[in-house]
């Protein structure tokens, strides 16, 4: 299985504030044969501190024991109380089994394009493969494709892939708020750069806490992530979140495994 997952150029994690209501953004019926453009992948940050030694070590075991699928370590050359990124993350390979290794941004400066492209193609190689190139590109495409149509208007679509598809959907609502104008640009800028859009992952960082009562977005029960989680993924097409706890990892980490990623699931393979 791949364990090294995508770069990505932020510049940190940002709260984007969640739909009001789940019913802003599941106006239209969904079909029972509608897939879901992308596996939803869930994960937590692991602070890359270099006192006290082992404290990174600790939490990455939490989160591969937790059975969430993302770890994320930031890669910032101006925090000097930070271990090294890509010496951490290989060490945190060796370490965990099941979790997949996301280096949350990745500096160009610190790390030549060349040395960066062996380091990231070395983890990869030594922590195995799931997909190959091909198969992998082919996915993503498709998922793709799934996403515009139910973003189309259309009243109806079908889309047919080995991978993903649609068959008998009445598409919508079409995204509206700030962040499917990110996506956009994101998909824009990549086509500039001679990239194709369908390679990228949609890994959405959210700094936050789960209290016992609400007290904005992301900062509320489980059942209020769980609501606002399921309608980014609806609407938006984001495909994998990461809590970067505010406090307390260990119990925010746990109950985000334990009660917020069990009912997005569920809610998920409701499909309505």
């Amino acid at each position: 299985m791949i364990r090294l997952g995508c770069l990505r150029g932020d510049r940190g994690p940002v709260s984007f504030p969640a739909p009001e209501t789940a019913a802003d953004v599941e106006q239209a019926p969904v079909a029972q044969e509608t897939s879901m453009p992308l596996p939803v992948l869930f994960g937590a940050n692991v602070e890359p501190h270099a006192l006290p030694v082992g404290r990174s070590s600790e939490q990455a075991l939490l989160i591969d024991s937790l059975g969430l699928g993302l770890l994320t370590v930031q890669d910032h050359p101006y925090q000097a109380a930070f271990d090294d990124t890509w010496t951490l993350l290989t060490f945190l390979a060796a370490r965990t089994r099941h979790v997949t290794l996301v280096p949350t941004v990745s500096s160009l400066p610190l790390r030549p394009p060349a040395v960066l492209a062996k380091a990231v193609a070395t983890l990869d190689r030594l922590t195995g493969s799931r997909r190959t190139p091909r198969e992998a590109v082919d996915a993503l495409e498709s998922a793709i494709t799934v996403i515009r149509a139910m973003w189309s208007g259309e009243r109806s679509v079908r889309t047919h892939g080995a991978h993903y598809a649609l068959a008998g959907v009445h598409p919508g609502p079409a995204p509206s708020d700030a962040l499917p104008t990110a996506v956009r640009r994101i998909d824009d800028a990549a086509l500039a750069a001679g990239r194709d859009p369908d390679t990228i992952r949609r890994v959405y960082n959210i700094a936050g806490v789960i209290p016992p009562q609400s007290a904005g977005p992301f900062q509320g029960p489980a059942s209020q992530w769980a609501e606002h989680l399921v309608a980014l993924v609806r609407a938006v097409g984001m495909n994998a979140f990461v809590i970067w706890p505010e406090r307390d990892h260990t119990r925010q980490i746990s109950a985000f495994a334990a009660e917020v990623v069990p009912a997005v699931r569920e809610a998920l393979a409701r499909k309505t």
